[in-house]
């Protein structure tokens, strides 16, 4: 009598794994979007994703008194269930949190255009790619590799320090602009 148990497992074992590559697997797409390599925290309410200092065009040192922008998610996190309506969904006309202000050792200032970022009860704003947040007045050459420290002030979070990568701006961050011209 020839034993069947052995192939049959082995056609069992294939056939789910290609039922399973078919139905519900998940392959990434392909995006314009950058990898994530920033830095991530989070300050009270408020998740901070993928924030990053954008450096030269392709490593390039931007020169001290110059400046460099800071790009980053934010996502606001609601204190608890209240702010959830009668159907589940989060109730953004609770209100959220807002980005006020911004500081950093190695720059003059930080410049917030249309200040301030505000983050709607449960929701998220990407900050980027074009520049919104940016280190002017740099006091010291910045290149590519380094960390910089920059303190976030959120309106009822609070306020955190993080330390923050430089990025070359080339490859994935080819896309995202340069620190615009001060106004």
């Amino acid at each position: 009598m020839i034993d069947t148990r052995v192939p049959m497992k082995a056609a069992a074992v294939a056939a789910a794994a290609l039922l399973g590559a078919g139905c519900g697997a998940q392959i990434p797409n392909q995006t314009a979007e950058a990898p994530a390599a920033g830095v991530d925290g989070q300050v009270g309410s408020v998740l901070v994703r993928d924030m990053f200092v954008l450096g030269g065009e392709n490593g390039a040192v931007i020169a001290a008194g110059g400046a460099a922008p800071l790009y980053l998610t934010l996502i606001d996190q609601p204190a608890d269930v209240a702010t959830a309506g009668p159907s589940g969904a989060v109730d953004t006309s609770a209100g959220g949190d807002a980005l006020t202000g911004a500081t950093s050792p190695a720059a003059a200032s930080v410049e917030i255009s249309d200040a301030p970022v505000a983050l709607p009860a449960g929701g998220s704003v990407k900050v980027g790619p074009q520049a919104r947040i940016v280190l002017r007045g740099l006091k010291q050459p910045l290149d590519a590799g380094q960390n910089v420290s920059v303190r976030l002030q959120f309106r009822t979070s609070g306020a955190q320090t993080f330390s923050v990568p430089v990025l070359p701006r080339q490859g994935a961050w080819q896309s995202y602009a340069p620190a615009p011209a001060a106004s």
